[in-house]
């Protein structure tokens, strides 16, 4: 009986000593950020494409409110929209965020108020590129 508990012991070290970078993970992926301004406060849009999907993380922090949301971006011509799962009352917010030369030049949204407070909104957003 000795014997086994060495070699599972030998066993769990060996896994325990494995490199990260050999363990099945995929490869990080730089992010597109783009922060500034939204309604209500300064706003936050990261972009992270992961093989043929992207998916987003949008944020908006004021003196008196906070909302964020996340799902999958689709890239149509000049503007990024991104569609969160059907959450709330089983609709999806969308947000529609307009780039220009330098980064995201306005945005709307629709069915998102449960993702953010009244004194908030993913509107309006004149957000600089920041990273990659």
């Amino acid at each position: 009986m000795p014997h086994l508990f060495r070699t599972v012991g030998l066993f769990c070290a060996t896994i325990a000593a494995t490199p990260a970078w050999a363990q099945d993970t995929p490869p990080s992926t730089p992010a597109q950020i783009y922060t500034g301004s939204m309604a209500g406060g300064q706003g936050t849009l990261k972009l992270v494409q992961t093989g043929d999907e992207t998916f987003a993380e949008v944020a908006v922090v004021g003196d008196t409110c906070a909302g964020s949301a996340e799902g999958a971006a689709a890239h149509h011509g000049n503007t990024w929209v991104i569609t969160t799962d059907p959450e709330y009352n089983g609709q999806s917010c969308r947000i529609t965020f307009r780039m220009g030369a330098h980064g995201v030049v306005g945005s709307e949204e629709q069915n998102c108020a449960p993702y953010h407070n009244g004194a908030c909104a993913f509107t309006h957003a004149q957000l600089a590129r920041t990273a990659q």
